[in-house]
């Protein structure tokens, strides 16, 4: 799921069909093999916000959001999120109706089993699926259940683990024609959004130019409840400085604090007391001090050899770089290679760059466990909110990882990216030797796939039972 509306409108359309042995009073509805039967359609409406300011000091009263900031705030389904369905009578979940999942194909829902209209029937469903509902016959059920679990999620570090906490929900609307169900989903837990100065850049003057920041240096957070301890928590990072966290909604006299350092060395500390936190809400609190950058951002392409955090921050390739954080090194920022060669070029998001990982997810794997080592790489390694996370590069990304283009056989790129390499901490990469070979995606037959062989830049093909090394890539 894209992040982070706090209510809009899901219409879900199961198209009547009929099944054997079905009576009236059970008529089919919809079928998890029919992929037309469930179109859908999505529309923000309107929703409750709250900003407030944190500086150190004196904390500053809240003050409404804009409408105008809105457009971050807006949720959207993507492709293979689900949803649980349920159907309710006479206080008892009907069987076959129970936490039914429907997965979202990128246009449509599926449903992993038929959905039928029952006569005096209540239905509800919510977001994100998981298995653990089956036994809930109620919204107000399954809010406590979240409610439960989102407090005791602590770790929200990936995006992942934070849209695993944003619970919605709603109640279902059969159409006057028995053939569709109109769901509207809104948010039940509530969103703190932490926004810690860093210095902030801009690819151009155009309206359109990407917007970047350098990253923020050991930032630390923590969450206290009225009355209780303080927790210490990892929200998750959206670039830009910006970092979110879930939290139940209900709670009140809530604290927000930790730390950041600033360039001098300096470490920074932030508070804000006195949080009330409803469901559907979010509060957004921006951290200010003197001695920090503008938040006026700076023009400055993007360059092969910039530094890429694990926060979403940009550290120009020619600056003595912070290792703390760093996950990969820009390779390419060729628009017309990424749109048309890139293994990401159909998600029109990730056009700025390409990025390639500071360490092997593998040092031999066959071809065919490589995109496993790469998923357990980003168990590891994790990638921030606006970023593709972590794949095995085809072809032509590892000619130009290896190159610097993938035009010409060549191992510039290999060089300069070892140069990079060496301004971080020597334990958090490995550099590209020059006898490495390392697996592409793509695949020559059935039992082949090609590699680039890092000693001179050229490639070929192998058996993919045959074991080499792994490195992973990322867009953005």
């Amino acid at each position: 799921m894209e992040t982070n509306i706090l209510y809009f409108r899901l219409l879900v359309l199961l198209s009547a069909v009929s099944l054997c042995g079905c009576s009236n009073d059970d008529e089919p509805v919809a079928t998890a093999t029919d992929g037309t039967t469930l179109t859908v359609t999505a529309r923000a409406d309107g929703f409750a916000s709250t900003d407030g300011t944190a500086h150190t000091g004196t904390p500053q009263t809240d003050t409404p959001q804009t409408r105008a900031s809105e457009s971050g705030y807006t949720t959207t389904f993507v492709k293979d999120d689900q949803i649980g369905v349920f159907a309710v009578k006479d206080g008892s979940v009907i069987t076959g109706c129970q936490n039914v999942p429907f997965t979202y194909n990128g246009t449509s829902w599926n449903g992993s089993t038929p959905v039928y209209k029952y006569p005096d029937a209540t239905y509800f469903a919510y977001y994100p699926y998981t298995a653990d509902m089956n036994d809930k016959t109620s919204v107000d059920a399954i809010v406590s259940a979240f409610n439960t679990a989102v407090a005791a999620a602590t770790d929200q570090s990936t995006y992942a683990k934070y849209t695993a906490c944003d619970l919605m929900t709603t109640t279902g609307d059969v159409s006057p024609t028995g053939s569709s169900l109109s769901f509207s989903f809104t948010h039940r837990m509530s969103l703190i959004e932490i926004s810690l100065p860093a210095q902030k850049y801009k690819t151009s003057n155009d309206t359109n130019a990407y917007e970047y920041s350098a990253p923020v240096l050991g930032a630390t957070f923590n969450l206290t409840p009225n009355g209780n301890s303080a927790t210490t928590i990892k929200p998750c990072p959206m670039g830009n400085g910006v970092f979110r966290y879930i939290v139940p909604a209900g709670t009140s006299g809530v604290t927000v604090s930790g730390a950041f350092n600033i360039a001098d060395g300096k470490t920074i500390e932030y508070s804000k007391s006195s949080l009330s936190l409803s469901a559907g809400n979010y509060k957004r609190l921006n951290v200010t001090c003197s001695g920090v950058p503008s938040t006026t951002p700076t023009v400055r392409a993007l360059a092969v050899g910039d530094f890429f955090y694990s926060d979403g921050g940009i550290c120009p390739g020619d600056a003595n770089p912070p290792s703390e954080g760093c996950i990969g090194v820009v390779y390419c920022v060729d628009n017309s290679f990424i749109t048309s060669n890139s293994t990401k070029k159909s998600d029109s998001g990730y056009i700025h760059g390409l990025v390639v990982a500071l360490k092997d997810a593998s040092s031999s794997s066959t071809w065919d466990n490589a995109s496993s080592a790469v998923s357990n790489y980003g168990n590891t390694v994790a990638t921030p909110s606006g970023s593709s996370g972590w794949y095995l590069p085809n072809l032509d990304e590892l000619k130009y990882i290896c190159g610097g283009n993938n035009s010409s056989q060549s191992t510039k790129g290999k060089g300069n990216l070892n140069d990079q390499f060496n301004k971080l901490s020597s334990g958090n990469v490995d550099s590209f030797g020059n006898g490495n070979i390392y697996w592409s995606s793509t695949e020559h037959d059935s039992l082949n796939a090609y590699y680039v062989y890092f000693g001179d830049g050229s490639d070929g093909w192998g058996g993919k039972s045959y074991s080499t090394r792994v490195r992973s890539s990322l867009a953005f």
